[in-house]
């Protein structure tokens, strides 16, 4: 897998409806329809993860329930915000309302 910049994978995150959580680490969680989900992520502050690689990057994608190739369309912005919900609704992660 391709590596990603850290800021460019949390303005992905936050426009596509995750708030971040500001503390040792950058902690980010899904508002669906004013509701949290239970689908959220972390990135580490440290100055050694400003370029993020193939591990961090899986384990980023399990986490937001994507595979690896659509996690890298989550934050090249290939899949919008729509696009991503309708996945968790499919996967019956997120409701449908």
């Amino acid at each position: 897998m391709p590596q990603r910049k850290r800021k460019d994978i949390r303005k992905a995150l936050i426009k596509k409806g995750f708030i971040e959580e500001n503390n040792d680490h950058y902690f980010y969680t899904l508002v669906y329809k004013n509701k949290i989900q239970p689908i959220y992520t972390k990135i580490s502050k440290g100055s050694k993860y400003k370029i993020l690689q193939d591990g961090l990057l899986s384990l980023m994608s399990t986490q937001m329930k994507l595979s690896n190739k659509e996690f890298l369309g989550f934050v090249d912005c290939n899949i919008s915000k729509d696009e991503y919900v309708a996945l968790l609704q499919e996967k019956k992660l997120i409701p449908n309302e």
